[in-house]
């Protein structure tokens, strides 16, 4: 295994299935939607590459918890519930990273999402290596047209994303971008905190005065990565990002091109 990220609640690696093989799926219904996209894409041409190569190579993605406390089982949870609730009630194939199933690590007992291998990494990662050759029409706005159907498709099943920065976005061999963390998704009315997550550029001005996140500050989040997209740097690089920061962007602060 190779690692290739680290979050607050767990670290991602490469990796390769050894045995070759289906893994068991997180539902039936899960496993018939693939089978009906699969077949369907297989009938019309479009069978995606990255995909089929993943299948072939068996190379996955997982991730890996830190540890089994209650807060980290809590958001392991919700982001099995998000994906669930997401994949089975709409046609995601091309905007949700595919989880391929879960298991347990057998010397610490630690969880383990299996997921679908993205090569080119985070959108972070992907506009610093390559923002200089990308073109608006061909690559930008297919990104954009990405996430923005892939947010769609979340607040259509009534969640709230309320982490989506840079780093939660996958780019795939074939450039499309892919939403991925659904660990702090919920329900818009039944947010039991007011307390703010997240990358702090990245965060709605109202969620940092302590309102609820609502899906109005998703597509604020939207709109700083699109900024990223136009300028391909980093929103407020020259800041620390600490409360003086906080502050700033409550009193209209928005990032500048340096």
């Amino acid at each position: 295994m190779k690692q290739i990220g680290e979050g607050g609640f767990g670290t991602v690696y490469f990796t390769i299935w050894k045995g070759g093989g289906p893994l068991t799926m997180i539902r039936r219904k899960i496993e018939r939607l693939w089978q009906f996209e699969e077949k369907y894409n297989r009938e019309s041409g479009h069978l995606d590459e990255e995909v089929s190569n993943n299948l072939r190579q068996h190379y996955a993605a997982i991730k890996i918890l830190k540890n089994s406390d209650t807060n980290t089982m809590e958001k392991f949870l919700k982001e099995l519930k998000a994906y669930i609730k997401c994949v089975t009630t709409l046609h995601l194939q091309k905007v949700m990273v595919r989880c391929y199933g879960i298991s347990r690590e057998p010397t610490m007992g630690k969880y383990i999402f299996v997921m679908e291998l993205k090569t080119n990494g985070n959108l972070r990662q992907y506009l610093k290596k390559n923002f200089s050759v990308l073109k608006w029409y061909d690559d930008k706005l297919k990104i954009l047209a990405n996430l923005s159907s892939g947010l769609k498709a979340i607040h259509e099943a009534e969640l709230v994303h309320r982490d989506l920065h840079a780093g939660n976005i996958l780019i795939g061999h074939d450039k499309n971008a892919h939403i991925t963390d659904l660990g702090l998704c919920c329900l818009e009315n039944e947010q039991k905190s007011k307390f703010s997550y997240g990358v702090l550029p990245f965060i709605a001005p109202e969620v940092l005065r302590n309102h609820k996140y609502t899906f109005a500050s998703d597509i604020y989040s939207f709109g700083i990565i699109m900024w990223m997209l136009t300028t391909g740097q980093l929103p407020f690089a020259n800041y620390e990002y600490d409360q003086l920061l906080e502050i700033e962007i409550c009193k209209g602060k928005k990032p500048r091109n340096s």
